[in-house]
């Protein structure tokens, strides 16, 4: 790229992967930020080095080109901690607009026609495994690659994997009303490995959107799945990078 006409060039050398290094500082940052979004960055990756794992969600560049090749494609959007009472609102307007933005089917946590939350288990971490079953049912991998959505895109407002881990780091020692000894810790494997399966079974994220302070923390925390973290706090400037993002999948 010149700046004038038979000027000096100016040339752009990005570092993808440096073997399993994790680095991130004001000269250089690897793996590269954007690198399990980029099709055309994975793409010549998959044809030199295929199985090279990158450190962050583990997952091989052939694994991260056949995520963004797989249809339909999921952006997930969530508040970093669901304690953040900015963070979950802003990440409620981001999916809102993102639905608008790229067309997409919305997928919510919450199902007005779904199964009553009355009928849930009364203990929180029972609870919560219910619920995160329930909203991986609606994610089925099988019932929405036989959709015929094509190429658009499904938004999520919850992430499935993040949602586990918080339900798993609960704590599990509380006491259940009315539940025996046994009773209680049959309940506690159902509930649990019933959404782990449910969740296996879901449709996986093409990548996830991570709003908060905590967000960093979680995508260096060996998060099973691409991260993006906004560099703006505004709705609309993360929408913008979103759809960016969701065009560099496929470009």
């Amino acid at each position: 790229m010149r700046d004038e006409r038979w000027g000096a060039r100016t040339l752009d050398l990005d570092l993808l992967l440096y073997g399993e290094e994790v680095r991130r500082t004001p000269q250089i940052i690897v793996p590269h930020p954007r690198l399990s979004f980029r099709r055309f960055a994975l793409v010549p990756a998959v044809e030199v080095a295929p199985w090279s794992l990158d450190p962050l969600t583990n997952m091989t560049v052939n694994e991260l080109l056949a995520s963004l090749d797989r249809r339909p494609s999921l952006v997930a959007v969530a508040a970093a901690d669901p304690d953040d009472a900015e963070a979950v609102a802003l990440a409620s307007d981001v999916h809102a607009r993102i639905v608008e933005a790229l067309g997409a089917e919305p997928l919510r946590r919450v199902d007005p026609g779904g199964v009553p939350t009355s009928d849930f288990p009364t203990h929180p971490r029972d609870r919560r495994f219910a619920e995160i079953r329930a909203a991986a049912h609606r994610a089925s991998e099988s019932r929405w690659t036989h959709a015929g959505l094509g190429d658009r895109w499904l938004a999520a407002d919850f992430a499935l994997d993040l949602d586990l881990r918080r339900a798993s780091a609960m704590e599990a020692s509380e006491p259940r009303a009315h539940d025996g000894l046994w009773k209680g810790a049959w309940n506690l494997f159902t509930y649990e490995r019933a959404a782990e399966a449910a969740v296996d079974r879901a449709l996986a994220p093409t990548f996830v959107v991570l709003i908060g302070r905590e967000a960093a923390a979680i995508r260096d925390g060996g998060y099973p799945r691409p991260v993006l973290i906004p560099e703006s706090t505004e709705a609309a400037a993360i929408v913008s990078e979103v759809v960016v993002t969701c065009q560099a999948t496929r470009a």
